[in-house]
């Protein structure tokens, strides 16, 4: 997976559940944060002038305190790989928070690579042989170091995700896998954040054709009810899938493509992109592609 894609995954995870995730990591926090007050903030641009670098903050919220008209920031700073002097940026951004809002900030960091398991620095300590100048603390969170069974229990949307990018054992994975969608099911979401859900999971945990067959075999033994939702929940992502592929590769064949059509090949069964895809070969021109989908219409 690209760079890109596993950022917007995040970034569009952590803002759909940022509360959940509140309550999950920070149950304490909880007790004086109004959570339906919550607030996100415009990214905040730097400028690191040591390094010459642009950079942004990724998530920055403005939540209210509990029975009371005061404020406080949260920032969420996500890394998807080890950089050296993190830690120093996070003070940077704190500092800099601070001065603009002149409000009090909670920092976060949350890790989700995959490699080195030693724990992540939390704090940026300036000291001289005589004095500590500064001595700067946040909280980490690294889902490596984190065992993905301790959050079976939860029932919360943010875990059920999570747990795809924590310390799972190889032999684990389709276990793993199956135990997140189980909760995603149980949860009843609506489709489209079901949907964001389902296609986290799906994009950390990619299991193997063996892994595949060891997986529909876990699945037969599900009460029924239960493995209904959850292949529900396959099948859905799946044929996400198979429409952005689709609309790539008809793009790649004809060139620009208008949303009409994109709109229309979003609505076709999984049945029916399978079609749309063998005819998609024969296609010379975009015309080709709304007088296939216009003709299928009426024969519906």
């Amino acid at each position: 997976m690209s760079r890109i894609n596993h950022d917007r995954l995040f970034k569009e995870l952590l803002s759909t559940f940022f509360v959940e995730l509140i309550e999950l990591f920070f149950p304490e926090m909880i007790e004086y944060l109004e959570a339906d007050s919550i607030e996100f903030v415009e990214k905040e641009i730097f400028t690191d002038i040591t390094a010459g670098a642009r950079r942004e903050a990724d998530l920055l919220v403005k939540c209210r305190f509990q029975g009371r008209e005061a404020f406080f920031l949260i920032h969420l700073e996500h890394q998807s790989k080890r950089e050296k002097d993190f830690a120093r940026r996070m003070f940077f951004y704190f500092a800099r928070l601070s001065e603009k809002f002149a409000l009090p900030v909670y920092p976060i960091a949350l890790f989700s690579y995959d490699n080195t398991k030693s724990a992540e620095k939390s704090q940026y300590l300036l000291e001289f042989p005589d004095r500590k100048v500064v001595e700067f603390n946040f909280t980490v969170i690294q889902l490596n170091r984190l065992n993905w069974r301790d959050y079976l229990t939860q029932d919360n949307p943010i875990a059920s995700a999570l747990m795809a990018k924590m310390g799972i054992q190889q032999k684990d994975r389709v276990t793993a896998k199956k135990e997140c969608l189980r909760m995603i099911a149980r949860l009843r979401l609506d489709s489209a954040r079901t949907h964001l859900l389902g296609g986290f999971v799906d994009s950390y945990i990619k299991l193997l054709e063996a892994e595949r067959k060891k997986f529909e075999k876990q699945m037969k033994n599900l009460p029924s009810k239960e493995k209904e939702e959850v292949m529900e929940i396959v099948t859905s992502w799946e044929e996400k899938g198979k429409v952005e592929l689709l609309s790539i590769l008809l793009k790649e064949k004809v060139g620009r493509v208008n949303k009409t059509v994109l709109k229309q090949i979003n609505k076709l069964s999984g049945k029916q992109l399978t079609e749309f895809a063998k005819a998609l070969l024969n296609f010379k021109n975009e015309k080709d592609g709304e007088n296939w989908l216009n003709k299928f219409r009426q024969n519906i």
